[in-house]
């Protein structure tokens, strides 16, 4: 469901809507030799760029190789529950070795961003009684071999 914080008329008697991103950020220092993928902005500006109410928790921490690669971003989306009334996103943004900085920071914002956003509006977008809709939806991305994997729960074209 898509709720507008707030509500106004132009000179023309038009309405405009004003969406607002509620985000928390929680970031580690990292060790020498560790750089995060992406930066606070970019994440934010392309988050803001969709027009929506949505509250996301971003999470920076350093990243931990696997059989398929390193996990460089992952988002999960979380119903309501008890403790917390509303829907939300669940941003880990991950590390990479200095030396794979700027070519896995360019992939990011060229190619997974711009999967991810799409991934999100059509998400929050969804009716509330969607079969679509389930806690823990998920979208990753994995670096591996200087090439990006995404891998997502819910495919949007």
């Amino acid at each position: 469901m898509v709720v507008c914080n707030c509500e106004t008329t132009d000179s023309g008697g038009n309405y405009i809507y004003i969406y607002k991103l509620q985000l928390t950020i929680y970031k580690a220092k990292l060790p020498k030799g560790l750089s995060y993928v992406l930066k606070t902005s970019q994440v934010e500006d392309a988050l803001s760029a969709l027009d929506i109410d949505i509250n996301v928790q971003l999470n920076f921490r350093v990243s931990r190789a696997g059989e398929t690669g390193t996990r460089i971003f992952e988002c999960y989306y979380w119903l309501p529950n008890a403790n917390v009334p509303y829907n939300r996103f669940y941003i880990n943004i991950g590390t990479v070795h200095y030396d794979d900085k700027i070519l896995a920071a360019s992939l990011m914002t060229t190619t997974a961003i711009i999967a991810f956003t799409k991934w999100v509006k059509f998400i929050a977008l969804l009716p509330a009684n969607s079969t679509l809709v389930k806690h823990n939806s998920y979208f990753r991305v994995i670096f591996n071999g200087g090439t990006l994997t995404i891998i997502s729960d819910v495919l949007v074209d």
